[in-house]
């Protein structure tokens, strides 16, 4: 999944890839690895870059008033439990991959300002709060990113029935990501190639396409970014399968969500059902009767041709 802060208030132009590991055997179920990679796409270099985990505990509903966050600073683990309920079980966060500091702050929840992430993120609050409302945040950096460049920072969140359980489940995450080669999310794969603007448009409404030929470079679960996405409407596309045998490569797509409105207004104007399938990946748009459909390039589209020669 990849997000940007461009809604923010006061943007500082990054982008985020994030993705998650989890395991199935015992003895390592209790754990999850969540991954960012984060890239400076602001134009600028970034001095000084922190990275963190916010946590509003509440465990559970009926008990959320007599929690305790704190630290346990020999694992480097943030965690938090219930002091009434033995039943309730115990979560914590660490840090597995980052930059030269770790920092813990627990705190009661309140209005999370900017400047209040930012002191959480810099050592101004204590390591432990509670009984009561518990919060707590851990971070990572600093971080000097330059324009363009990215850096990767992984977190372990962990569950247990019982603090030493949560103990031993803790060690177990550490010592396997010790032992795995962890690389950090993988940015969307740039690429030359462009979708014709396809009538309808799957991948514009969050769906599937089947496209003719493999794309024997791309691995299937990866993030692939088309160049004309203005025309397709859809911002990232993800391989699902490639299909050496049919020669298809399957592609699910996550749509903007104008384009989605936009597009279920003009196919319900026109009587069109929403459900749709695309036709494949192909360099020059494709009409779907040059006499009683406009061209879909964007140029013709606005001069309201219905036959285009150059197409």
């Amino acid at each position: 999944m990849s997000f940007t802060d461009a809604a923010a208030t006061s943007p500082l132009g990054i982008r985020v890839n994030s993705e998650s590991r989890a395991y199935t055997s015992g003895t390592t179920d209790d754990f999850v690895f969540l991954g960012y990679r984060i890239v400076n796409t602001s134009g600028v270099a970034k001095t000084g870059l922190r990275a963190g985990l916010f946590f509003d505990w509440d465990i559970d509903a009926q008990h959320f008033d007599t929690n305790v966050a704190t630290w346990d600073a020999g694992r480097g683990m943030g965690y938090a439990y219930d002091t009434t309920d033995p039943s309730l079980p115990y979560f914590g966060i660490l840090v597995l991959k980052g930059g030269t500091q770790t920092i813990y702050a627990a705190f009661p929840p309140g209005s999370f300002t900017d400047a209040t992430k930012w002191e959480a993120m810099t050592g101004v609050y204590g390591t432990s709060t509670g009984p009561g409302d518990v919060s707590n945040l851990l971070s990572t950096g600093p971080f000097n990113v330059a324009n363009g460049d990215s850096v990767a920072v992984w977190f372990a969140l962990v569950g247990g029935h019982t603090l030493g359980e949560l103990n031993a489940n803790a060690d177990q995450a550490r010592a396997l990501w010790n032992s795995i080669v962890a690389v950090g999310p993988s940015d969307p794969i740039p690429s030359p190639l462009s979708l014709a603007a396809l009538e309808p448009n799957d991948a514009a409404l969050g769906g599937d396409l089947e496209l003719p030929g493999v794309l024997s470079a791309v691995t299937p679960g990866r993030p692939l970014v088309f160049s004309n996405l203005a025309e397709t409407f859809a911002q990232v596309v993800t391989v699902v399968a490639t299909e050496p045998d049919t020669a298809t490569t399957k592609i699910t797509g996550r749509g903007h969500p104008a384009a989605r409105r936009r597009l279920e207004a003009r196919r319900q104007r026109s009587g069109e059902s929403v459900r749709m399938r695309g036709r494949g990946l192909t360099e020059r748009p494709r009409l779907r009767s040059s006499r009683t459909r406009r061209c879909q390039r964007l140029s013709c589209r606005a001069s309201r041709r219905y036959h285009c020669p150059g197409c």
